[in-house]
């Protein structure tokens, strides 16, 4: 399977969540592929992987390593079904009203 189709249909997974799902360009080799907007303010990054592949370049693991020290969460996607075995997750931590 395609990158791009895991991208496209993850994408409209979280559009449906209320998450605004943003391409992640010009921000130099390397960054994630999509920054990920919710509402009060929560943001998460994903980079997505054809499956079976992994984060391996090193500008990518900059990126990620700086990111996380910053306080974000970048997810790293191979498959359709990451969506169904995170959605609780996603639901809790990001697209929750603050309090």
């Amino acid at each position: 399977m395609r990158e791009s189709t895991i991208e496209k249909y993850i994408c409209s997974k979280l559009e449906e969540m209320g998450i605004m799902s943003i391409k992640f360009r010009g921000s130099g080799r390397g960054a994630p592929d999509r920054i990920n907007l919710c509402k009060g303010g929560k943001t998460f990054f994903i980079e997505f992987k054809r499956p079976g592949e992994k984060i391996r370049r090193p500008e990518q693991i900059q990126w990620r390593v700086l990111l996380e020290h910053s306080g974000f969460e970048v997810f790293e996607v191979s498959s359709k079904d990451w969506i169904e075995k995170t959605y609780k997750k996603i639901q809790q931590t990001y697209c929750a009203p603050a309090k």
